[in-house]
Order: C-alpha cells, then structure tokens, then sequence
C-alpha cells in the first residue's frame, strides 16, 4: 500500500519529536521544518493540531516556547499513524 505525503509527513515529525529527552525540551515549527525538510508550513500545524487533539503532544506559547511530547513513542507502526490522522 502507497503511504500518503501526510503520513509522511506525521512520520517525520513524530522521529523529531520523540528525539526529546525531557519535557522541557521543545521544538518550534522553524525547527521542526528544518530537521525534517518539510517546507510547507501549513501541512506540518495541521499535523501538530491533530497530536494536540490526541493529547500526544503539548505546546507552549512564548518566546520560549514549542511543542513537546507528552509520552515517549517507541513503537511507531503504519497503523498507529493511520490512527492519528483519521
């Protein structure tokens, strides 16, 4: 089965973000289109708002601020990822 460019995409972002070590650590949009080459930002805030809605990840607004993982994912299958976008 051909995997879509969201799923791609969530892929990608979901490597990043579980590269964090604590929950302090967080990643801003800028950041997150740099590590994974993803050039469009809207894709990536459709995709960030969706792991919010989840509750998979958090954010923090402010000049210091980003999103995080609330959990560590270690097993990051194909299925799971479907689960995320449907």
């Amino acid at each position: 089965m051909k995997e879509n460019k969201e799923e791609k995409y969530l892929e990608n972002i979901m490597e990043i973000l579980n590269t964090l070590e604590y929950a302090e650590d967080y990643l801003t949009i800028e950041d997150i289109m740099e590590k994974t080459k993803i050039d469009n930002k809207t894709q990536i805030q459709n995709i960030l708002n969706k792991l919010k809605e989840k509750k998979i990840i958090g954010s923090s607004r402010g000049k210091n601020g980003g999103y995080f993982l609330t959990e560590t994912i270690k097993d990051m299958n194909k299925e799971y990822i479907k689960r995320i976008l449907d």
